[in-house]
């Protein structure tokens, strides 16, 4: 368990994939643990599906969270290795449906596409 977190935190702390604005704030999943209260909290398979995609270093999550509320799941989004965002989904794999965070993945898209991927 010790091993597979410390692989988990080295494919997906990255810092490129860290962001924030006024609104929202972006940060990866860098556990076992946090890949599994985020698929329970959120009801999506992000433990199931990602975490082991993670671990081979052929994906990255990252959770969107509001500034107000910090603690409270929000977003799940899928990031490629080139800085692409595949997924962006609220709980149940819903599409996100708030105007503010719909204009924020653009925004995250568009400082994805500015920054260096090393």
């Amino acid at each position: 368990k010790v091993y597979y977190n410390e692989k988990l935190k080295e494919n997906n702390d990255k810092k490129w994939l860290y962001y924030e604005n006024d609104i929202f704030t972006v940060f990866p999943l860098l556990t076992k643990e946090d890949f599994h209260n985020e698929g329970t909290r959120q009801n999506n398979c992000v433990e199931r599906m990602y975490m082991e995609r993670v671990y081979n270093g052929t994906t990255h999550i990252v959770v969107v969270r509001r500034k107000t509320n910090p603690d409270k799941n929000y977003i799940t989004c899928e990031v490629s290795n080139k800085g692409k965002i595949y997924q962006y989904l609220a709980r149940c794999n819903y599409s996100v449906q708030e105007q503010d965070a719909k204009d924020f993945k653009r925004i995250y898209q568009n400082y994805l596409n500015s920054v260096s991927k090393d």
